[in-house]
């Protein structure tokens, strides 16, 4: 099952990234890549062997970020130590267990 599972992804990321954008725009690109490396303070306990983890209690020195604009598209791809982010109140996003793009105009 979890072969099938990697041949299907493999094959939704050839397809998708195939696919033509809808808004006209073109995907961000990895050679565009910029990546911030965590240091001192900004590095977190790293859990050791065999520990148990739990949802929503660790988590990774880095986080990605890429920027998406309606009239531009999307901006450079940026990899940086873990940090928050700000999302006004009136903003229509879902925060749920899945991935939510959060777009600002």
């Amino acid at each position: 099952m979890a072969l099938f599972g990697r041949q299907l992804n493999a094959a939704v990321r050839r397809f998708a990234s195939a696919a033509p954008s809808s808004d006209g725009h073109e995907s961000f690109k990895c050679s565009d890549l910029k990546v911030i490396h965590a240091s001192g303070s900004q590095l977190r306990p790293k859990p050791g062997p065999g520990a148990v983890l739990k949802f929503g209690h660790t988590f990774s020195d880095h986080m990605f970020e890429v920027d998406y604009c309606e009239t531009n598209g999307w901006g450079k791809p940026v990899i940086s130590p873990l940090h928050d982010f700000v999302i006004h109140p009136a903003a229509k996003v879902t925060t749920k267990f899945s991935k939510t793009l959060y777009c600002t105009t």
